[in-house]
């Protein structure tokens, strides 16, 4: 699940913005398929209103496959940074992990590393509850987040101010220095 605060991407922007380099579990290339927070809690909602589905193990996810080279990529466009990526193999993330825990919250955890190997992404014929439901993936309020998104991270990247007032963040443009 991705959205604003994740563990994951959020946590990816954050160090794309402040690192020259990142670390990658092996290749980078191990796919997963995120979902929106939002579209989760429509599909969450649904399920609950819906008693021919108890019992039913249900799978979800969102639309697209992805990796994580693939939202370096991406997160690299917005803030327009783009730092080395350093491959680190599996059982050393792993030992790293679990050493790391030991003296600090880290946002990787052996749980996260489990995900990666264990090729994260449903299976063709899975029948993703999503579409079953047919909930609808775009709305004015995944689109209003996926926009707030988008702007932490160009807050992040210091092309934009944010000022926070209560629950609203008001951003400003700042213009690069000539």
């Amino acid at each position: 699940m991705y959205g604003p605060g994740d563990e994951v991407i959020s946590t990816i922007l954050k160090m794309i913005r402040v690192l020259p380099a990142v670390p990658v579990v092996d290749s980078g290339e191990q796919p997963f398929q995120p979902i929106w927070f939002s579209d989760l809690g429509k599909v969450t909602a649904a399920v609950i209103e819906r008693s021919d589905l108890a019992g039913e193990t249900l799978e979800v996810s969102g639309p697209d496959v992805t990796s994580v080279n693939d939202i370096l990529v991406r997160l690299g466009k917005i803030t327009d940074r783009t730092p080395v990526k350093v491959p680190v193999p599996l059982p050393a993330a792993t030992l790293a992990a679990k050493v790391a825990s030991l003296v600090a919250d880290i946002p990787v955890d052996e749980t996260k590393l489990t995900m990666l190997r264990e090729n994260n992404v449903l299976a063709a014929d899975a029948g993703n509850v999503l579409e079953r439901l047919g909930v609808e993936e775009e709305s004015p309020g995944s689109a209003a987040s996926a926009v707030e998104f988008a702007l932490d991270g160009l807050h992040l990247s210091r092309r934009l101010n944010k000022d926070e007032s209560g629950r609203l963040g008001a951003y400003r443009y700042r213009a690069a220095a000539s």
